[in-house]
């Protein structure tokens, strides 16, 4: 049993940031970090991106985000490749996979989330992939060496990416929809529509409302079957059906959970001592004024070093102040000739109305997404020079009821209309 004054449970970017945030907030404190993979930190982002699939750029300069010396250098204790599998808010336990416990003083819930995985006849098999890891790239970049063409299943941000990869290896891809078009959970159809007029231009061929039913072949994937009766040949499968949370662990120790693990604006949850952060963090947003979760990057690393903070503070450090969580979350990619952005909340529920600026036919289109005559989100195709405009309108929770139709009409100047007063 080893006691430390924090432990950070998630190697990932929340976790490997809350320590490097408390390491400069608390010089002597001990900080131990669990991490279920093998490796130290990098980037899980640049696994899908150009500079590194099409090998523009080496996995030295722009996968790895530490040297291997970091953890030493900034004395903390790294359990690699070990998982938690219960916690005791009584005792302030965690029982590690090895059967190890530790004890914390404070404690960071960073525990991101698992792709959903396949259930059915063959899945098995090899060949078949789903990109979160390092270990997911480096097979994924072996098989394009020799294949010629490969099959995607579900549409998003990763399978856009892998299919601008593809087509830059001169790789044939399919992309498989259970959906009438590509992203219709999170998307409106003339959104969906644009990002498949990409997708095809460059060669993808689109298969819609069709599920895989069986993989077929030896050990090796040699193709699927599908609800439609199709038999498809293929080697190369990447499967994007969503993520799964990986809170099992944490459930009966009474931590607040919905979707993700509930927290206020400072990250904290309902069990004293402990605090959330990253893409399990289902937080409290006071710009958006309401309860979100999302899987992001930049939002994660903000979720660290703000969960730091504040515990810092609740070990009584003296430089550590309280600090709400405040940053308005955006994800961007682009490829084959389309810029795709997400600002603020992009999920439409009933009560939020949607403005349409644009159209498919110019190939420039926002959604900019309101609640209460106040912008709260944006999913922008191509017009990302507008982002800073409809990011002002979002943190300074702007009324906008005077302004609707300007904001509908593509040809108004975003920016002088924003900074009328």
């Amino acid at each position: 049993m080893q006691q430390f004054k924090y432990v950070i449970i998630g190697g990932g970017v929340a976790g490997t940031t809350a320590a490097e945030t408390l390491r400069s907030l608390d010089k002597e404190g001990s900080i131990a970090i669990i991490g279920d993979e093998k490796h130290d930190f990098y980037s899980r982002i640049a696994l899908s991106k150009e500079n590194y699939m099409l090998k523009r750029k080496t996995e030295q300069e722009v996968v790895w985000l530490k040297k291997p010396s970091f953890y030493a250098e900034k004395n903390i204790a790294y359990f690699k490749g070990v998982t938690a599998t219960w916690l005791d808010p009584q005792t302030k336990s965690i029982t590690l996979s090895p059967g190890d416990m530790l004890i914390y003083d404070k404690l960071l819930l960073a525990v991101g989330g698992t792709p959903r995985t396949w259930n059915l006849p063959g899945s098995d098999k090899k060949g078949i992939y789903y990109l979160r890891t390092l270990d997911d790239a480096h097979a994924m970049m072996a098989e394009f060496e020799t294949i010629k063409k490969g099959l995607l299943i579900g549409g998003g941000f990763i399978t856009f990416e892998l299919c601008h990869i593809m087509i830059n290896r001169g790789i044939k891809p399919t992309v498989m929809l259970r959906e009438p078009y590509y992203w219709a959970n999170l998307l409106d159809e003339t959104s969906g529509r644009m990002i498949e007029d990409a997708l095809k231009k460059g060669g993808t061929e689109i298969l819609y409302e069709e599920e895989v039913t069986e993989v077929f072949g030896d050990a090796h994937a040699d193709g699927v079957k599908t609800t439609k009766g199709q038999k498809i040949p293929t080697h190369f499968i990447s499967v994007g059906i969503g993520i799964m949370d990986r809170l099992e662990p944490f459930r009966s120790s009474g931590i607040e959970c919905k979707k993700g693990i509930i927290t206020n604006q400072y990250m904290e949850t309902n069990l004293p001592d402990v605090w959330a952060a990253g893409d399990c963090a289902e937080y409290f947003d006071i710009i958006l004024n309401e309860r979100v979760q999302l899987g992001n990057w930049a939002n994660a690393m903000m979720h660290g070093r703000i969960a730091a903070a504040n515990m810092a503070n609740a070990a009584g450090v003296a430089t550590a102040k309280k600090t709400e969580y405040k940053m308005l979350s955006t994800y961007t990619t682009q490829g084959l000739g389309l810029a795709i952005c997400f600002v603020g909340d992009v999920r439409v529920t009933p009560e939020k109305e949607v403005i349409q600026r644009g159209s498919r036919e110019s190939g420039k289109f926002t959604r900019i997404i309101t609640l209460k005559n106040r912008v709260v989100g944006a999913t922008q195709l191509n017009t990302t020079p507008e982002l800073p405009w409809i990011s002002k309108l979002i943190t300074e929770q702007r009324d906008i009821s005077g302004i609707k139709e300007k904001l509908a009409d593509p040809t108004v100047d975003l920016r002088a209309l924003v900074m009328e007063k």
